[in-house]
């Protein structure tokens, strides 16, 4: 009993050691924890706005922001965060990856969450999906990703994927979605990061975001974007990569596109991660991979962005 009592109080120790140097760490590189400014505000509180009903195409973006507290990565965040909501400020929605919010034990750090939230409500992004609905109880980091707005949100909801490799565990990566109305139609935008390590377990991801689709109205818009972790080796996309293939067959299952039909490399390594999906009832008026800097000419990311101008088409 002595034995199990001392082992008990060894991982305690151990613990609390492993939280003090985490927090110390984290507020040097990554900033104090400052959990108010996400919960402060909720799509909510905002009034209802007209924004959005009488236009007749949507500007939209995808970005990972590389800003993960497990996983080296720049810390001039906020320079960062400010030099992608600078540069998107013209668009209508836009999609982060990485954004992650880590808990030790009863210490959140959310600097990086708290940051972007910042940084796109100075440049009139009021709407968003919630940063904390996936923090983990004890430890890890929550999903990372979320989905802003200058069109009111009707309806928001994170989701944690069921399967996950065992080195991702520690993230409760997933897929987030909001529903809007643009010119009157209903339109749902899916956010989602996969998983980093395994096909296998990226297919399964994909099943349960494809049934989630499934049971929403079918006569709904839909856009499902972000980082899937799939790189083919070789241009075009369509010709050399069976898990791309893979994707793209699940996708059609939706009734979705792809909207980049060669490959592109998105990432400072040339792997190709980022992807986004439209519903056929879309009609692309633009399509380019950004490399959008910040006022010092650093990028934002180790990642490029991908923006599209898409017109909703009468069915």
């Amino acid at each position: 009993m002595h034995l199990i009592s001392y082992h008990y109080r060894t991982i305690l120790k151990l613990l609390f050691a492993l939280t003090l140097f985490l927090y110390v760490k984290f507020w040097f590189q990554l900033g104090s924890h400052s959990f108010g400014v996400l919960q402060s505000r909720t799509i909510k509180e905002y009034h209802p706005s007209d924004y959005g009903q009488n236009k007749a195409t949507i500007k939209f973006v995808t970005y990972n922001m590389w800003c993960n507290y497990l996983v080296s990565c720049k810390p001039n965040y906020r320079e960062r965060f400010e030099g992608l909501a600078a540069g998107v400020q013209e668009f209508d929605v836009v999609m982060v990856q990485e954004v992650f919010i880590l808990q030790v034990g009863p210490v959140e750090f959310t600097g990086c969450a708290s940051a972007m939230v910042e940084a796109m409500e100075r440049h009139g992004f009021h709407y968003r999906t919630s940063f904390t609905d996936t923090i983990p109880h004890i430890f890890g980091q929550s999903n990372g990703i979320a989905i802003f707005s200058k069109i009111p949100f009707h309806y928001t909801k994170s989701v944690v994927f069921k399967d996950a490799a065992f080195a991702e565990r520690v993230n409760n990566k997933g897929f987030v979605f909001a529903e809007m109305k643009i010119s009157g139609k209903q339109v749902f935008v899916f956010n989602t990061h996969t998983d980093a390590h395994k096909e296998e377990i990226r297919a399964a991801q994909m099943e349960q975001l494809r049934k989630t689709v499934l049971n929403l109205p079918k006569s709904a818009y839909f856009i499902v974007g972000g980082d899937f972790n799939i790189n083919p080796n070789y241009p075009p996309l369509d010709g050399n990569e069976k898990e791309y293939l893979n994707l793209n067959e699940k996708m059609k299952k939706m009734r979705l596109v792809p909207v980049f039909t060669e490959r592109n490399a998105t990432h400072l390594n040339g792997g190709s991660y980022d992807y986004v999906f439209i519903d056929q009832k879309f009609k692309v008026q633009d399509h380019k991979v950004i490399n959008l800097l910040t006022k010092n000419h650093g990028m934002v990311s180790d990642h490029y962005g991908l923006y599209i101008e898409i017109e909703l088409m009468e069915k």
